[in-house]
């Protein structure tokens, strides 16, 4: 079976091969990005098949949940997760149909980086993956926005930065307080937990990441 975590594990191999590579051989960025991300869509399609008669579960380490890291796909977690790839994947395609119109290779590391920080938010089942997930996609999405050094651009960029940073602190009080309550930070573990533990913090904790996202 196909590990979804090769996603993670080829997406940053792909991401720091760029600029090990880019000195030697200039303007290879796009086709790296395309194959990284390409590898991606594969994995991502065929873990979605395989959801549909069962959810695959990952493990990251040798123990089971809550002592290990874990991803997750189910049949409604896969439409989102081949969604992002696919739209990765057709951006790369783009840049490799047009000769010329390509950015510079730092594009297509944050590119790719912004699709495994988002594929990696739909599949994490660890809520403070999820946290570092998040933090990979914002960072990656407000350097793609100021990207050309325009004026907008930097305004754009400095606006998202300013806005993620703050989202990125309430959600991490979020998981400080569902911590402290249930004592794991395995998703599944914490619904298990829910109901047993202060409503008002529950509650406090929930807005905040709805605030957050």
């Amino acid at each position: 079976m196909v590990n979804p975590i090769l996603i993670i594990a080829i997406s940053l191999f792909g991401a720091f091969f760029i600029p090990l590579i880019s000195p030697f051989v200039k303007r290879t960025g796009k086709i790296i990005a395309f194959l990284t991300i390409g590898f991606d869509l594969y994995i991502g399609t065929t873990v979605a098949l395989k959801s549909l008669s069962t959810p695959v579960i990952a493990y990251t380490a040798g123990f089971k949940p809550p002592l290990s890291i874990n991803l997750v796909v189910e049949p409604f977690s896969a439409v989102f997760l081949l969604i992002v790839l696919t739209i990765g994947f057709l951006i790369s395609l783009y840049y490799l149909a047009h000769p010329g119109e390509e950015p510079e290779d730092k594009f297509f590391i944050l590119l790719i980086l912004n699709i495994m920080g988002a594929s990696g938010i739909i599949m994490t089942g660890d809520i403070f993956n999820l946290f570092v997930f998040f933090e990979i996609t914002a960072i990656s999405s407000y350097a793609l926005v100021s990207i050309r050094k325009q004026k907008a651009s930097l305004e754009g960029g400095i606006k998202y930065l300013i806005i993620s940073s703050i989202g990125s602190s309430l959600f991490l009080v979020a998981i400080a307080l569902l911590y402290g309550q249930t004592g794991t930070l395995n998703i599944a573990d914490i619904a298990a937990k829910l109901p047993f533990i202060n409503k008002s913090v529950a509650l406090v904790a929930f807005l905040l990441i709805l605030v957050a996202f």
